[in-house]
């Protein structure tokens, strides 16, 4: 006789039956198969099962979930508890205190995949008469919405009408309701009447679904860190969901490192089940019992043996995945922090100029006796010159430098027929542009703009009012650049070419 029996439907204690350990609810509750006692062998079997298995859930129940686990279950946003200001809302609440954590894995276009923690405990006796004992389930993860409603009467008085209903964390299928799984592959073996050797068959079918579930687990882990690898090359979608792959990232390594554990666990049940003979067996049922044994053997030595070395495949991807996101977001700050770079650099640069003629201000500006009589405009502007030019020159001094030093080799290895080439060259592109009226227009004026432009203003001034020295400090200024960057850019296209 075996009882099967959902964690927290039934309020008498594990205890008071089959005189089951004290610790038995204990350890079937907790969530990881470590500091879980070994099988025990032979005569009383006490074994506990814990592995993960992917469910799917609509989006609006994993907020309910996650409003739940920050300690806000109700269905609007406030600093206070809705109920303390009469306000209408839903309440949400879990409907069993066993409410095991899971997490997601991807979403889906209409749902999200999670890894659900599942357990299941034996403890019972086989004889010759049969099995005696009880297993232990979780019980379906449900959520309880109260939708409070508040009615106002005249006098003032407040009272909340109350709607309750219960739904399903999970979307229901086949796989979703373990006991329901264990039950209908029970009553399977029983049509097959090979029940005489209750321990083993529940084991074997146990270890089934775990391996069913397993696998099913690492395809959609595998579909998530193919996600992951994919989306490493676009860098908003990386900032966006860095925190949220870190998270998962961690919660997988520990979770397959918990699941490999417990595939061990399961390893060493079958193993203690194989060791011991079996009870009597009749003589109809003894072909069938010696399948059962040759299907345990090759569950252990085969396919949980591949299913482990799957598990410390998918680990290490993880732990690559994971090292692979860190690597990734490094480039990606470093970009960032060189674009900044250039940033502040292009200000420094900027500031090269306008330092020097804010310093040269100053100077101009203090109140100094000497400094009382009128002094002149070109002195501004010729001291403003030699100033900023000398700042130049401390900028750019490695590239005048190295101007200076090849500047010998470049006039030996200067001749008429590359002088020649490049005028010719300059000669083509300009007859390239020719072919084109509007471009040879708009080349002619851009050309002829610029010295028209410069000879106006040199006109305008020297027919002004203002002082010799002004006039050639304002003319020492505008020919000093053109004069000093002609050669520069002359070296540079040879240079260029040579």
């Amino acid at each position: 006789m075996a009882e099967y029996r959902d964690a927290d439907n039934d309020n008498a204690p594990f205890e008071s039956l089959l005189s089951t350990p004290a610790d038995f609810a204990m350890h079937h509750k907790t969530e990881h198969i470590r500091g879980v006692p070994g099988p025990t062998f032979p005569g009383t079997n006490c074994f506990y099962f814990k592995w993960l298995r992917p469910l799917e859930q609509k989006p609006e129940l994993w907020e309910i979930e996650q409003r739940i686990e920050k300690g806000k279950p109700y269905s609007i946003d406030t600093f206070v508890d809705p109920a303390e200001l009469s306000l209408d809302h839903k309440r949400y609440e879990r409907k069993y205190p066993t409410h095991r954590p899971y997490g997601p894995i991807r979403k889906l276009p209409d749902s999200i995949v999670h890894s659900a923690i599942e357990c299941v405990a034996l403890f019972g006796r086989q004889d010759a008469t049969g099995f005696t004992g009880l297993i232990a389930f979780d019980p379906p993860r449900q959520h309880v919405i109260k939708d409070r409603r508040y009615r106002f009467w005249a006098k003032g008085s407040l009272i909340a009408d109350e709607n309750e209903e219960s739904k399903h964390c999970f979307m229901q299928d086949e796989h979703c309701n373990t006991m329901q799984r264990f039950v209908r592959e029970i009553e399977a073996y029983r049509e097959h009447e090979i029940l005489n050797d209750f321990n083993r068959t529940a084991v074997f079918v146990i270890s089934k679904m775990v391996q069913q579930d397993t696998f099913r687990l690492l395809l959609h882990l595998h579909e998530a860190l193919d996600e992951i690898d994919l989306s490493l090359a676009h860098d908003e979608k990386l900032h966006s969901c860095l925190r949220t792959w870190r998270e998962r990232l961690g919660r997988w390594r520990k979770d397959l490192l918990s699941l490999r554990a417990s595939i061990g666990y399961i390893c060493k049940v079958i193993d203690g089940l194989l060791e011991h003979p079996s009870p009597e067996t009749p003589l109809k049922e003894k072909g069938r019992a010696e399948q059962l044994k040759c299907d345990l053997t090759t569950l252990r030595g085969v396919e949980l043996k591949d299913l482990g070395s799957q598990l410390d495949d998918v680990q290490k991807r993880v732990e690559s995945s994971f090292q692979l996101l860190m690597s990734t977001m490094s480039i990606v700050e470093s970009h960032k922090a060189i674009k900044e770079a250039e940033t502040v650099s292009k200000l420094t640069s900027l500031a090269f100029f306008f330092i020097p003629l804010t310093f040269v201000a100053s100077i101009f500006g203090m109140n100094i006796v000497e400094f009382d009589s009128n002094v002149k405009a070109w002195i501004w502007v010729v001291l403003s010159v030699l100033v900023t030019s000398t700042a130049y020159i401390f900028l750019y001094s490695t590239d005048i430098i190295a101007i200076v030093r090849a500047a010998p080799t470049f006039f030996l290895s200067l001749n008429p027929r590359r002088v020649v080439a490049e005028i010719a060259a300059k000669a083509y592109l300009l007859a390239a542009f020719c072919r084109y009226s509007l471009l040879a227009f708009l080349w002619v004026v851009l050309i002829g703009a610029f010295p028209s432009g410069v000879g106006v203003g040199l006109w305008k001034l020297y027919t002004s009012s203002l002082s010799v020295g002004t006039k050639v400090g304002i003319s020492f200024a505008i020919f000093v650049p053109l004069i000093a960057a002609a050669p520069i850019g002359f070296f540079y296209a040879f240079r260029s070419r040579a």
